[in-house]
């Protein structure tokens, strides 16, 4: 009984600790001519625009292909560290860990 016990709170401390390090995940990624930054959250939603000078020369739809583009390799950057940490949790080569390559490609 005391084995179960101390399973279930080392897998209460590994839950609380992988859920942490989940909520500070960030992606960030930058242009190659540095024209755009991009910052990302776990899940892949927009924290941080900012543009270089170089951004202001750029016609409007080359600057919107270039953010999109940026902002898929925040994004991957994020994901990318997220399977890393489900991995430490869940194990390599699991059905929960192919669930979540399933549910996350980077």
């Amino acid at each position: 009984m005391a084995d179960n016990e101390e399973l279930a709170t080392d897998m209460t401390d590994r839950l609380a600790d992988a859920q942490q390090r989940l909520v500070e995940v960030t992606g960030s990624a930058r242009s190659s001519g540095g024209e755009v930054r991009v910052t990302v959250s776990a899940g892949g939603a927009l924290q941080r625009l900012s543009f270089g000078q170089e951004a202001e020369r750029l016609p409007r739809n080359q600057l919107a292909t270039l953010i999109v583009a940026t902002a898929n390799k925040a994004q991957t950057q994020a994901a990318t560290q997220v399977m890393s940490i489900v991995q430490e949790l869940v194990g390599d080569n699991t059905a929960a860990m192919r669930f979540a390559e399933e549910q996350i490609s980077p």
